[in-house]
Formats: structure tokens, C-alpha cells, sequence
């Protein structure tokens, strides 16, 4: 895709980025792949507390 990401900072909840890409390169195919490969990561990452009971957080079946 190309690109750089410049600067990144954020609080409890949110994230600031800088990017710097090409001008060939759509903004809103950018933040479509940053959501996918972030949800998929957090799905990784807190898979065992997603299905626990404890959390406060179920999945439907």
C-alpha cells in the first residue's frame, strides 16, 4: 500500500495517527485495512477473556 506512519499517541479509548502515503492511495482504503488488522489482533490478543464469563463480555452463539 505504501505509507509511513509519522506520529502516534492517544488516550484511555483513542488513538491519534500520522500518516504520510502517496496521493494514488485512498484515504478510506487506509483506515478500511488499519480496522480490519487491528480487530483481528485484539481478537487474538484477548480471545481467552472474550469468552470468559467473568468478563462481562459474551459472544452470542
Amino acid at each position: 500500500m505504501g505509507g509511513e506512519l509519522v506520529e502516534f499517541g492517544g488516550e484511555a479509548g483513542h488513538v491519534h495517527l500520522l500518516f504520510e502515503i502517496p496521493p494514488t492511495v485512498k484515504l478510506s482504503d487506509l483506515v478500511k485495512n488499519l480496522k480490519s488488522v487491528t480487530a483481528r489482533r485484539m481478537r487474538r490478543e484477548l480471545a481467552a477473556e472474550i469468552g470468559s464469563p467473568t468478563s462481562g463480555i459474551g459472544l452470542m452463539p
